[in-house]
């Protein structure tokens, strides 16, 4: 290669001194001169090789002579002695073979082997197998020799539309070798190779690499001066090294959702269960963080949350089945129902796969209950209903219904729906002076249980049942026992434990138990209960398309219902008459007998509960928002002008220079003097990508006195990905004093700014000046300091859905802990008020919305009043049957009362505690003050 350093060595017999500068004549145009060796035996000559060499190198003789080396004028070879050297090449003592090793000198200019990439085929195939926005490819550009490289910028052009800068695959030295430029090409937004195979572009006349200013490329040498041909082979200029698996290029669509659909196979489900929802989309997708979808199962709401799927376009979520969930048919909330959530620090995301994912996904979902949504492809019921007693039975293991002492009773306990056992739960028999106990045997199906009775001595039953107290108002509601274990909903893992009421003994149900309703309350107005008790619960069902409703109710039988309303022949009072009586007065019937004097105490129950039995976090969302229209238009002018009478020709020039972080600068556009908005629009939105986002307009400069001077007006549609500002050249134009003024910006866009204020309405904090931009800690932090509120967590998304920047709109999702009230620690925290004076943007706002209420197991303490009387002191929600009697009798209302039954309650989603009270003695508010009522011991 020219500009090659060739040292040649020619060895003597012994030592030798050289004075002067010999040379070795070569068989090429110029010789070498010699470079060292002095006092040795081998002299070193230096050949610099040159653009006219094109032999096998070797030495010739100097006209005339038989030597190669020359060594005239001052110039001397001799040994020690003094004596000249035998500087015969031929003819001497031994003739001097040719030059060796053999070096072919080459002038030839380097060229292009191959130019090609070892991608493999996308493996993103959704139709196409194709790369997109942020993939990286490698393309090698193999040369036939060594290059010396001087600079970095190197570029490859590829054929993947007119964005210029962003098609070229750029030069990376780290990985290139000495005959070897490797480039990376990363893939844009716009960037298509139209369904084939990656190609490089032939610009303008043939097919070559690009070297920017300052950069040069030359056949490696010691001092390089041949320029390499940097054309391309020309044949193909398909990139990939295996046709048969193309490199194709598509960023055309982003990902969507093309159906939300279940793995879990379509039936019933219980508290406790496991469905797994698969949400396909139209491409490959990574995700990050944790994605969730909002559910539709009632009030109380239901996520699903991602489990895997990342890198295929099969999504995988799981949802649990919650208490109190329930749908006919499981479906989201809405379209919007999927969320990309975040891992507690950083928001997460759903992106089109590439070595550095860039794209979102478009996360609309089909609308619930359309073609792809989760209820149309599926089939699935969340059932909640909490499983109750439908039927107890026995029966013998022999033929008579008499049991003697050590005979067996099995007693069958039926459910509503299915169930599971854990433990060896009993229920309490009615079996004389000593009451006994069946012990759970075995499950005889899905709803059945048995349960083990052996009869012991002394045992006694005319007609065997469960236990019922035979107090006042009888109640069997203590007669099945868990004994530390439970009876629950059947599931995967039950949670959801079982209704084991039990109505009192003997009671049972008449009357006209059918009513037919298309809407609204169904009335049942011919139901009896035949026999008194404290807790009978009366079941209501319904079955509705897509399942079955239920609700219930617990009813008292008293005393007065039983012996007022119809008086007995056989067992009356003095002055008592028989029969009946009815008085009908507006909306009030009284029915009772005539004359009944035995008075009977006022009896009510009292009942404090929470409709949870754990802590429900609550949630609440603040949001910011925008007229994103109007706020994301910005708006410049230009014009040309000239002296006075002047006409303006030629051309101007305008590029685009971007601010902030969005970083974006084109080349030089050029223009005609007089170019029409239409050539100006279609120009600027093919050169910065913004298809569809720029409008023009062209008006004559009304205030420049030359003859054809013009104004235009350049709109964008759309600033929020890119601000900046259009920066003009008029050095192309014509004419005397023909200039184009800089572009003045006459709109700025108008997005989201500034701070709001948040205010706790319970103890009226008001919190720091928050960003409109907030990280999910700075809420957090502004909450629990600022309006002494604890919170669980905060989820942080910006909410316009194709630039995800703050200044179109952001979401805080806020998971409290609880908050102070004035009764103590509460978890059912007010909803925040906000203020949006410090926001900035057009139609900026902000607001925030409770999403799910916060509730928690009961706790605290209570306060009691009666008959308008002062309010007691409070007492624990817990308290004994003494406390509560006592709180009640410090009132001035009541002089005295009994208190029993005290019960904790868990059912029917109420969880706490009631008390059965007796009013003995009440008084009465007169204008003296309290008095003694003697006729409201059945009434206050």
């Amino acid at each position: 290669m020219p500009g090659t350093v060739i040292d040649i060595k020619v060895k003597y017999t012994d030592e030798i001194f050289v004075t002067g500068v010999p040379t070795l004549w070569l068989n090429t145009i110029s010789n070498a001169v010699y470079s060292s060796g002095h006092a040795t035996d081998t002299l070193i000559f230096r050949y610099t090789t040159t653009m006219h060499d094109n032999v096998s190198l070797d030495w010739t003789l100097y006209p005339s002579t038989d030597s190669a080396i020359v060594c005239l004028d001052l110039c001397s070879i001799s040994n020690r002695n003094q004596v000249l050297v035998d500087a015969r090449f031929v003819g001497g003592a031994k003739n001097i073979e040719a030059l060796s090793p053999m070096i072919v000198l080459d002038p030839s200019r380097p060229k292009v082997i191959s130019a090609q990439s070892s991608k493999a085929r996308s493996p993103f195939c959704h139709p196409l197998c194709s790369y997109t926005v942020g993939e990286e490819i490698m393309i090698s550009v193999v040369f036939d020799r060594p290059l010396a490289v001087l600079g970095t910028e190197i570029f490859l052009l590829l054929d993947v539309g007119d964005d210029t800068e962003g098609g070229r695959a750029i030069f990376d030295p780290q990985q290139s070798t000495a005959n070897e430029l490797t480039f990376v090409y990363t893939v844009r937004q716009g960037h298509s190779s139209n369904g084939s195979n990656l190609k490089y572009t032939c610009e303008p006349l043939q097919c070559a690499i690009e070297l920017g200013p300052g950069t040069t490329i030359k056949g490696d040498a010691n001092y390089p001066t041949v320029d390499v041909d940097l054309s391309l082979p020309s044949h193909t200029t398909i990139i990939s090294a295996d046709e048969s698996n193309p490199i194709i290029i598509d960023t055309s669509d982003q990902p969507q959702v093309v159906a939300v659909t279940s793995i879990t196979p379509s039936a019933r489900y219980s508290p406790g269960d496991v469905i797994e929802i698969v949400v396909e989309l139209s491409k490959t997708v990574v995700v990050t963080g944790e994605p969730y979808i909002a559910l539709d199962v009632g009030s109380h709401g239901g996520i699903a949350t991602y489990q895997s799927g990342s890198g295929s376009n099969n999504i995988v979520f799981e949802y649990t089945v919650d208490l109190n969930h329930w749908s006919f048919d499981l479906d989201y909330v809405d379209v919007y129902s999927l969320h990309v959530g975040s891992d507690g620090v950083h928001p997460g995301s759903i992106k089109q796969a590439s070595t550095h994912p860039t794209i979102d996904a478009i996360l609309d979902l089909p609308f619930p209950a359309a073609t792809g949504s989760l209820s149309h492809s599926s089939d699935i019921i969340i059932d909640s209903r909490i499983p109750y007693i439908t039927s107890i039975s026995a029966t013998t293991l022999h033929d008579s219904q008499i049991c003697n002492t050590g005979k067996a009773v099995l007693v069958q306990v039926k459910f509503s729906r299915p169930v599971v056992v854990n433990g060896i739960p009993s229920v309490k028999l009615e079996t004389g002076v000593a009451d006994r106990l069946a012990i759970y045997e075995s499950q005889l199906d899905e709803q059945t249980l048995q349960f083990k009775y052996v009869v012991q001595l002394g045992d006694s039953s005319s007609r065997l049942n469960y236990w019922s107290n035979e107090e006042l108002l009888p109640s069997s509601s203590s007669s099945f026992l868990l004994n530390g274990g439970w009876i629950r909903s059947s599931s995967a893992n039950p949670i959801l434990n079982a209704d084991l009421h039990l109505n009192p003994v003997g009671g049972f149900l008449d009357g006209d138990r059918s009513e037919i309703v298309n809407e609204g309350v169904a009335h049942f107005r011919d139901l009896k209960i035949g026999q008194r008790g404290k807790d009978h619960r009366i079941k209501y069902s319904s079955s509705i398309p897509g399942g079955v409703v239920e609700a219930q109710e617990m009813v008292e039988v008293d005393i007065s219902i039983e012996y007022e309303v119809t008086g007995d022949l056989n067992n009356r009072d003095h002055g008592d008459a028989y029969g009946h009586a009815v008085a009908i007065y507006d909306d009030l019937c009284a029915v009772g007998a005539p004359r009944k004097r035995n008075p009977t105490n006022e009896i009510q129950v009292l009942t404090v509960y929470s409709e949870a039995s754990t802590v429900e976090h609550e949630v609440q969302m603040i949001t910011t928002t925008l007229n994103k229209q109007e706020a994301i238009i910005s708006i410049e002018e230009f014009s040309t002008c000239a002296l006075k009478g002047e006409t303006i020709g030629g051309s101007f020039e305008l590029s685009f220079k971007a601010e902030g972080t969005y970083e974006f600068a084109s080349h030089a556009i050029e223009f005609d003097f007089d170019a029409t908005a239409e050539k100006l629009k279609t120009t600027l939105e093919g050169e910065l990508s913004m298809e569809g986002l720029i409008s023009t307009s062209r008006s004559g400069n009304s205030v420049c006195e030359s003859l054809n001077a013009w104004t235009w007006s350049v709109t964008f549609l759309d600033s929020s990905s890119r601000s900046g500002i259009l920066e003009t050249n008029g050095d192309g134009l014509i004419g005397n004093g023909a200039y184009i003024t800089s572009s003045s910006i006459t709109r700025t866009s108008n997005m989201l700014s500034g701070t709001f204020l948040l205010t706790n309405p319970s103890n009226k904090h008001v919190s720091r000046p928050i960003p409109f931009d907030a990280s999910a800690n700075v809420v957090k932090e502004a909450i629990e300091n600022d309006l002494k509120m604890s919170v669980v967590s905060v989820q942080v998304e910006n909410t316009d859905t194709v630039q995800k920047i703050p200044e179109l709109g952001r979401r805080w999702i806020v998971f409290f802990s609880h908050h102070m009230s004035e009764y103590g620690s509460d978890v059912n925290v007010p909803q925040l008020e906000v203020s949006g004076e410090g926001l900035a943007g057009t139609g900026a706002s902000v607001w925030t919305h409770t999403t799910f209420e916060g509730r928690g197991p009961l706790s605290g303490s209570f306060a009691l009043s009666f008959r308008g009387s002062g309010f007691s002191d409070f007492i624990p929600y817990d308290s004994s049957e003494e406390e509560l009697a006592d709180a009640l009798e410090s009132l001035e209302s009541i002089n005295d009362v009994t208190v029993s039954d005290r019960t904790e309650i868990a059912d029917a989603g109420k969880f706490g505690v009631s008390w059965t009270i007796k009013f003995i003695s009440v008084n009465e508010l007169t204008e003296y003050g309290w008095i003694l009522d003697p006729n409201a011991v059945s009434s206050g």
